[in-house]
């Protein structure tokens, strides 16, 4: 953790919604209701700084169309991250943004609904994220990057969060911490990506 470095923002510095149900924080928003849920300028101060300290060519980032799953922080960081660098705010040539082919789209988010069935929850988050960002899912991947020589260091950064955080991540990285990182990354051997070209 000594490469990472976060935000120094306490969580209710950047959003505004706390009168809601702590399980509601992670339903879908419309994009256009997202002034009114998250303080957009100190979130935005804090990424153009922690960007243009590092000035990269390429970031990465979650897609801004359902941010993955439909968590709306993971749209509304995506979508911002976008702007910023089409707005010259933020240095990057590139921004690679994380996605799934339509099948792996479709086969973890039927798992992912499963299991929140059986944890007593309705199990819908996926399909009121498509209807709440008026999308049929992420954006179609542009391009896949083979990862196995990078196999043992995204096995140590995996590991390297908490039992909760695994099972989280184990939603969407199935079993990771079952297998050596070479048994695993030799079947998901690659990782895909929308790129998008920053003018």
């Amino acid at each position: 953790m000594d490469t990472v470095k976060f935000f120094d923002l306490d969580y209710k510095q950047w959003r505004k919604d706390f009168d809601v149900r702590e399980e509601e924080l992670y339903f879908p928003i419309a994009k256009e209701k997202f002034a009114e849920t998250f303080n957009q300028k100190i979130v935005e101060d804090e990424l153009t700084k922690c960007v243009n300290d590092f000035n990269p060519s390429v970031i990465f980032t979650l897609d801004n169309e359902i941010g993955g799953y439909g968590h709306p922080e993971h749209v509304f960081i995506s979508q911002l991250t976008l702007d910023l660098a089409q707005s010259k705010k933020i240095s990057a040539a590139y921004i690679y943004q994380s996605v799934y082919t339509p099948h792996m789209a479709t086969s973890i988010m039927a798992r992912h609904s499963k299991r929140m069935i059986e944890w007593g929850f309705a199990g819908d988050g996926w399909n009121r994220a498509k209807e709440t960002y008026k999308v049929n899912g992420m954006p179609q991947p542009t391009t896949q990057i083979y990862i196995t020589s990078e196999a043992a260091e995204k096995m140590d950064y995996l590991k390297s969060y908490n039992e909760r955080e695994q099972k989280t991540i184990g939603f969407f990285i199935p079993s990771f911490f079952e297998y050596s990182a070479e048994e695993y990354f030799k079947i998901f051997d690659r990782e895909f990506f929308n790129v998008i070209k920053i003018n």
